[in-house]
């Protein structure tokens, strides 16, 4: 292949025959004849022409060289007769003529004849060479093919295993695709099904650590209304105090749980925006008159007065935000400001800002305070304490919101949070009668209006809970509220005690093993749909029997969960003792239907 093309044709090439050729074509021309041609005192002659030793050629003086006719040497036997030079060959040819017939030498028309001959015989020696050359061209042409059709057969030859070669390789990716596919997807599924069991688990988690630590605050406040001493009031207080932040932490990762496990649903109805201001600022106001800090709220007059959207997930995002902006101020202020950014036919753009002079963050970590269990830095929790959860909760919140939480700060100066999201507006009125409606709802399906007992009886209430201690602060409160507690430790033993005693109200725990009771509560209102059957109490009842759900999960799908099952009421742990004396007080009948509104 690297073989230079002008090689090819070296052995087509002999410049020695030319002369020879041109002796042969004259031979033709005038057959007979004695020819030979000198060049360079080297003798082409053809086979005719006498033997002469080289010594004895004839030398044509410079003069003749140039000319072309008749010279007469006399040479051992011949006689050279007529001489012709051959500009074009450089050379002389030579027609030589017998000593017999030398007459001929001076014959002007055998001048002639061989000079018109040797004319035709250039003419036909120039003809030969171009059909030779023509020939050697059909040769080099043959050969040219040859080697291209060699070059084309190779180029072909390396295209056809490039293809193949790539098909080779799209296949090998293909399948090395499929499988990362497959890999992938499987471990997706891995990680779907190890967040579900992650979410799963701090939601049982979080339940069992809230089910103990209701019982504590239920026990510390039961404890706190006794007798104590200075000191032990003091105690008592700092149990409590620890026990609601504790509360408030455990209620921090169970959120965190339903957003990840994208269990978490926005709950949209009518709310006074203005209100929903005033009951944020109003939980901190002690709480920043006891850091001297000044606590405001700043509203943009051009806002509407209510809007659509999930007001308790709104309410969780600034109590959060306003509690992490007094957490880390010690002087100063700390503000909340609320916009109207744009409104397009109703659809309004609100701008929420809380401003502090705390302590500030510093530019290279403010990315990571929105990381779950991450705080500015190390030594934030040991001076102020938290886990990280608020602001991973917040972010998360508002996303699902559809804005973003944004943060500006100067270490030393403060620290400014902000996010905006789109909320429809709509009338005071409408607030108004969705309060009503959803009271009316929960009337509807209350039992609580008529009672079933004298005012001078005893209510008599069956707690269903399988902890210990939340069953003896069920029954204490109970009986503090006037009622007489008896108590089932699961699904089981409590339709038997139905089915043998006569109850009026029934405290029901919502997450128990084997029955929960959702589960339970709906089983009582079926056999309440066929009569009761034998069940004491259930049969013979103008109402269902008062159901009210106890549950350590407080969020608004846990209580519509509760309504949905069947419950009359709903009340969160730890059980609130003034709504239970209501309850009792309702159902006993010593409590008026407009007392009970």
């Amino acid at each position: 292949m690297s073989m230079q093309i002008d090689d090819v044709f070296t052995d087509l090439i002999n410049p020695s025959e030319e002369l020879g050729g041109l002796v042969a074509v004259f031979s033709r021309v005038l057959p007979g004849s004695i020819i030979a041609i000198s060049k360079d005192g080297v003798l082409e002659k053809d086979s005719g022409f006498p033997e002469i030793a080289p010594g004895a050629l004839v030398e044509l003086d410079g003069s003749s060289r140039n000319t072309s006719g008749i010279v007469s040497r006399q040479i051992g036997d011949c006689s050279w007769v007529y001489a012709y030079y051959l500009a074009e060959h450089g050379a002389v040819c030579f027609f030589v003529i017998p000593d017999s017939n030398s007459d001929l030498v001076a014959d002007q028309r055998l001048h002639t004849l061989y000079l018109q001959s040797l004319q035709f015989a250039q003419l036909q020696f120039s003809h030969d060479e171009v059909v030779l050359e023509n020939v050697q061209f059909n040769r080099q042409f043959e050969v040219l093919v040859c080697k291209q059709t060699e070059l084309l057969d190779e180029n072909h030859r390396q295209f056809v295993l490039i293809q193949q070669k790539e098909r080779d390789s799209a296949r090998k990716l293909e399948k090395e695709i499929e499988q990362q596919t497959r890999d992938l997807r499987a471990a997706n599924v891995r990680l779907a099904e190890a967040s579900r069991l992650k979410s799963e688990f701090l939601a049982n988690v979080s339940h069992e650590l809230r089910t103990p630590l209701n019982a504590i605050i239920g026990f510390a406040g039961l404890l706190a209304e006794t007798s104590l001493q200075s000191d032990q009031v003091e105690y008592v207080q700092a149990v409590q105090r620890a026990s609601k932040t504790l509360l408030v932490l455990i209620s921090d990762v169970l959120d965190l749980a339903k957003i990840e496990a994208n269990r978490l649903e926005l709950d949209c109805r009518p709310f006074s925006l203005k209100n929903l201001l005033v009951g944020v600022t109003d939980m901190f106001v002690f709480q920043a008159r006891e850091k001297d800090v000044a606590l405001s709220c700043e509203i943009d007059q051009a806002l509407p007065p209510a809007f659509i959207g999930d007001d308790n997930r709104l309410w969780q995002v600034l109590v959060n935000l306003v509690g992490n902006a007094m957490k880390f101020t010690r002087q100063g202020e700390v503000i909340m400001r609320v916009s109207l950014i744009g409104d397009d036919s109703g659809q309004c753009e609100i701008g929420f800002a809380v401003e502090d002079t705390g302590i500030g963050i510093d530019p290279a970590r403010q990315k990571m305070i929105f990381e779950k269990f991450t705080q500015a830095d190390g030594s934030t929790t040991r001076r102020f304490g938290g886990t990280g959860l608020g602001l991973a909760i917040t972010r998360q919140l508002v996303d699902l919101m559809g804005g973003r939480v944004d943060v500006s700060s100067i270490v030393g100066k403060g620290s400014i949070f902000s996010f905006a999201i789109k909320l429809k507006s709509c009338d005071l009125h409408e607030v108004e009668d969705f309060r009503k409606d959803r009271d009316k709802g929960k009337k509807e399906s209350s039992s609580l209006d008529i009672g079933q007992v004298g005012s001078g009886d005893s209510l008599r209430v069956l707690v269903v809970e399988d902890n210990p201690l939340n069953q003896r602060l069920a029954s204490i409160l109970v009986e503090r509220s006037g009622g007489q507690a008896s108590v089932a430790v699961d699904g089981s033993q409590a339709l038997k005690m139905l089915k043998e005693e006569d109850f009026g109200l029934v405290l029901m725990d919502v997450q128990m093993p084997e029955m929960d009771g959702l589960t339970l509560t709906t089983l009582i209102r079926d056999l309440e749909g066929t009569g009761g059957g034998q069940y004491r109490s259930l049969i013979a009842r103008s109402q269902p029997l008062p159901i009210v759900g106890l549950t350590a999960h407080a969020s608004p799908e846990d209580e519509q969960r509760c309504y949905q099952a069947g419950m009359t009421d709903f009340m969160s742990k730890p059980i609130d003792l003034e709504k239970l004396g209501r309850i009792i007080a309702c159902i006993s009948g010593r409590l008026k239907i407009s007392e009970k509104e």
